[in-house]
């Protein structure tokens, strides 16, 4: 896997600076870092961001007790230009330290003080003289575009990334390698991600069409599963497929996983700038999985962008998610099962003033396989919520 990330940063040609990309379920990767004035004071060059979800949850399905809630969610980011070209993200977060997929804190614990974690903490370098070439290092957001099927919104990878973009025409190009670890095993092997994607994007008009595939290479995967059953370093969903010895411990996962992650979304400009029109379609497929259970498809459409007063946003999900499809640790949280699962969810926005958004969202999920006579009804997730940006 190292030869193959070398072999892509050499052959790659020089580039522009990243482009900006649209649609909830791809976000943009991490910008590069802008100029910086060395004759401004340091404080003076420093932006701080954050924002604050207030949620009403509740689960509702034939069979099983009626399930409510509330949460929150708070993060505040700094982002701080320390030299031409050199950036420092930071950003700390709500939640369980131990749920990497969820920012989310039930209020709960008998008014218990509620934890804040670090999210983020990265070096982002855009060399100065080759403008082309990102590189950083730390814990940071995506550098890649995604759908939750595959990777929650609120999982940052750690370990380091590398990035080339260029334009070619009216074409734009990206290019990036991930390297991930997941744990430090002092006595063996270390678990780790390899990823490498490419990207491409044209502009039709005011119409966009990205184009993206990925292959995400997990090594030493089995002590995921482990940690899982385990509940201690990770405590997030697992419905892959499990191993177990003779006292019925999990000893790995019955697959592998190097997952090739597909992805196409086409933008359409409707002549209301607050209003484009998205559809994005997302197919993975897991080459290491040992049955027909390795694949999945992600399916959303999306109507405006609620990004201004008096604007709106709906979107539609479908998705079909196989077994061991993708790992269930790191994928939507707010899916149900992770994995073997079809869901259907749809999603209102609306800023009645400027900074505000009410959301409601309904998530509808229903098992793909389940045991003869083992309990299957449709489970529905209703989320109404009220969030801040600042």
């Amino acid at each position: 896997m190292a030869s193959r990330v070398v072999l892509l940063l050499v052959i790659l040609a020089p580039a522009h600076p990243v482009f900006a990309q649209s649609g909830n379920s791809s976000p943009a990767a991490p910008a590069q870092p802008a100029a910086t004035n060395a004759q401004e004071p340091w404080w003076e060059r420093l932006t701080f961001s954050g924002d604050f979800r207030a949620r009403f949850e509740g689960f509702y399905q034939a069979g099983a007790p009626t399930r409510q809630r509330g949460r929150f969610r708070l993060r505040f980011g700094l982002h701080a230009p320390l030299t031409e070209g050199l950036t420092f993200n930071v950003r700390v977060a709500s939640g369980d330290a131990a749920d990497v997929t969820s920012t989310n804190q039930s209020l709960t614990g008998f008014w218990n003080r509620k934890p804040l974690n670090i999210d983020q903490a990265a070096l982002i370098y855009n060399l100065p003289e080759a403008r082309a070439l990102t590189l950083g290092g730390g814990k940071f957001a995506y550098p890649v575009t995604r759908t939750q099927m595959v990777w929650d919104d609120d999982v940052n990878w750690e370990g380091a990334f590398e990035q080339v973009t260029w334009t070619t025409g009216p074409v734009a190009f990206r290019a990036v390698a991930v390297q991930s670890p997941l744990n430090d095993v002092g006595g063996g092997a270390d678990p780790f991600m390899f990823g490498e994607y490419f990207q491409g994007m044209f502009r039709l008009g005011g119409h966009t069409v990205q184009l993206s595939i990925a292959d995400y290479a997990f090594k030493e995967a089995d002590q995921i599963a482990v940690a899982l059953d385990q509940r201690t370093a990770i405590r997030t969903q697992q419905t892959n497929g499990v191993r177990r010895n003779a006292a019925g411990d999990v000893i790995g996962y019955a697959s592998e996983f190097n997952l090739v992650d597909a992805i196409a979304q086409v933008t359409f400009d409707t002549g209301r700038p607050q209003y484009p029109l998205t559809l994005v379609a997302d197919y993975v497929v897991n080459t290491r999985a040992v049955d027909d259970q390795g694949s999945g498809i992600w399916l959303m459409g999306g109507y405006g962008r609620a990004a201004s007063v008096k604007t709106y946003s709906v979107s539609y999900t479908f998705a079909r998610v196989e077994r061991d499809a993708v790992v269930s640790a790191f994928n939507f949280s707010d899916m149900g099962p992770a994995t073997n699962v079809v869901i259907n969810m749809a999603s209102f926005s609306l800023m009645p003033i400027n900074r505000l958004n009410l959301d409601a969202t309904a998530i509808l999920t229903r098992r793909l396989k389940v045991p003869a006579g083992d309990h299957n009804a449709l489970l529905k997730r209703i989320q109404i919520d009220a969030r801040i940006s600042f």
